[in-house]
């Protein structure tokens, strides 16, 4: 059971990472895409 948890734990800590990862690189990317999108939309 100790083990399960710990397990449970790491997963929870590694989505919580990945979680945050990808809002990192949506902000990101929608900050420099949403200059790309505006010259798409004149064009």
């Amino acid at each position: 059971m100790i083990e399960i948890k710990h397990w449970d734990i790491s997963i929870q800590i590694s989505q919580c990472f990945f979680f945050i990862f990808v809002c990192l690189n949506t902000s990101l990317y929608v900050k420099l895409g949403n200059i790309n999108d505006l010259h798409r939309q004149l064009i």
